[in-house]
């Protein structure tokens, strides 16, 4: 019987689709069709949506800088193909006979990677120096959060906040007015409110918050 909890996957990315279609079509050619009582005319049109996919995709390619019209077909292709596709799969999968080797065979499921809680490491995307502070976007991915170090040598750290939202804004003033000074900061991820992976290498911003 159907597992509502299972996601049926449909590639996003408009390269990944062709490929997909193709493994598909043909496990329900030599397969599924008939174990799932596909019938001829939804058959038909799978078939003739997996040919005309990469064509029009191809040709949207080539006329991309002359003519919007070639894209608009592809996108109405791309679209009717998603829909009857993912009709067949819902069919199939509400079938008593479904079987969830099948669904995985005709790549309706796809399983994250786990975590790699030892070596993760946040990614800094932008550091942004303003005259009231210093703004740290990171990339949260699956992770909960980060810890963030701090230094006024490089050396010495010491724990100085946790976010669990980007960006993260140290505003704290400068220890002596009209100095430049410099602040070192290292980052690790946090997940479940424990620190996980490891630091980020040492960020060194040099900053004039007055």
């Amino acid at each position: 019987m159907a597992n509502p909890k299972k996601a049926i996957y449909y590639p996003k990315s408009e390269s990944d689709v062709p490929p997909f279609y193709d493994n598909a079509k043909q496990k329900l050619v030599a397969i599924y069709a008939a174990k799932y009582g596909i019938d001829a005319a939804v058959m038909t049109n799978i078939q003739n949506h997996n040919t005309q996919i990469p064509l029009k995709i191809a040709k949207a390619e080539n006329d991309r800088q002359t003519s919007q019209s070639s894209t608009s077909k592809k996108n109405l292709e791309l679209s009717n193909g998603r829909k009857d596709l993912l009709w067949v799969f819902n069919k199939i999968e509400g079938e008593p006979n479904f079987e969830e080797q099948d669904a995985e065979d005709l790549g309706m499921r796809v399983s994250k990677p786990p975590i790699d809680f030892l070596n993760a490491k946040p990614v800094i995307a932008q550091i942004t120096v303003l005259s009231d502070k210093i703004i740290f976007d990171w990339l949260k991915g699956e992770m909960h959060g980060v810890l963030i170090d701090s230094s006024y040598d490089g050396i010495n750290f010491s724990k100085l906040d946790k976010d669990s939202k980007s960006p993260f804004e140290d505003t704290r003033k400068n220890k002596v007015v009209n100095v430049a000074e410099a602040r070192y900061f290292k980052f690790r991820y946090i997940y479940n409110d424990a620190p996980v992976g490891e630091y980020t290498d040492v960020i060194k911003v040099v900053c004039d918050i007055y």
